[in-house]
């Protein structure tokens, strides 16, 4: 089972990543509308997808313009890079850029991160 929540940037939080039959798609919920949400097809759409870690989040963090957010975001923990949750699980935390032009943060398990 994947592990991936939007912690920040320009997608909303409840944002989920759909994985099925080797395609992955983000789910973007609708403003204002609880049950409503758009889909937003991964493939070849991912302009950069960079793992944040302690030696690059400063950089990371301005090139985004996101000179706060990792603090706000991510809180007392950290950057949550090698965060050992659930056992053997390790979670990343992940910077992501989209085609469109849109930037988020992502947590996500490492078997998310390679797909």
């Amino acid at each position: 089972m994947s592990y991936f929540k939007v912690v920040g940037g320009d997608l909303p939080e409840r944002t989920t990543l759909m994985s099925f039959l080797g395609f992955n798609v983000l789910s973007i919920p609708r403003a204002g509308c609880f049950f409503k949400s758009d889909e937003y097809d991964l493939k070849d759409k991912i302009i950069k997808c960079e793992q944040i870690t302690e030696e690059n989040k400063n950089k990371v963090f301005a090139k985004a313009g996101w000179a706060t957010l990792g603090a706000i975001a991510l809180g007392p923990f950290g950057l949550l890079a090698g965060l050992l949750m659930g056992g053997k699980t390790k979670n990343i935390v992940v910077a992501i850029k989209l085609l469109d032009g849109r930037e988020f943060l992502a947590e996500c398990d490492l078997a998310t991160y390679k797909k």
